[in-house]
């Protein structure tokens, strides 16, 4: 009966031992860096470019109202000796609201500026997600992973797609502007 048993147990090992093989042999794997893609497109490219042109535009805006806010922080101290406790304690009240509503429209416009962002790229790692799936399908790859939260220390020649999936990217249609399409229906 112990025979038996080390005989089951040993073809047991065997046909997975062979099937595990197998499935190695088959499996293939793959990288992509999102960050190089997103950075090397031309949709990536253009929306980096609409980004930076509306930061640029808010921080305008924003340094104007502080220097408008620290002009009268000025003015307010050059006076304060020649008002009356009273007039003085109003227009610091007044000046500090000022300051308050300065530095919560700064964390308006930061949040604005991160949903922004995420509308901007969102449609374009979708896109990015799809060529990925495509090259993964041409080349038989079982798992693509995303090169720099991998975790990956060392990879070898051959296993990074980024740049078959910048090339096919590029070859796609451009999009077009998630903030055009809103300019649009406001017209």
């Amino acid at each position: 009966m112990s025979l038996r048993r080390s005989l089951a147990a040993l073809a047991a090992v065997s046909v997975l031992s062979t099937s595990a093989v197998a499935l190695a042999a088959d499996f293939k794997m793959g990288v992509v860096d999102v960050e190089a893609v997103m950075a090397q497109t031309e949709d990536g490219k253009a929306a980096r470019a609409r980004m930076q042109k509306w930061l640029e535009t808010q921080q305008k805006t924003m340094e104007k109202e502080q220097q408008a806010f620290l002009k009268e922080k000025e003015t307010l101290e050059k006076q304060a000796s020649a008002m009356s406790p009273e007039t003085l304690t109003q227009k610091q009240g007044e000046l500090q609201k000022k300051y308050v509503d300065l530095a919560q429209k700064a964390q308006k416009l930061q949040g604005e500026a991160q949903a922004k962002e995420m509308e901007e790229i969102k449609p374009i790692l979708t896109r990015i997600d799809q060529v990925v799936q495509q090259v993964a399908k041409k080349d038989g790859l079982s798992v693509v992973l995303e090169k720099r939260n991998s975790g990956i220390a060392y990879l070898a020649q051959g296993l990074d797609y980024t740049e078959e999936v910048i090339r096919q990217y590029n070859a796609l249609p451009k999009m077009s502007a998630p903030a055009a399409k809103k300019d649009e229906k406001k017209k």
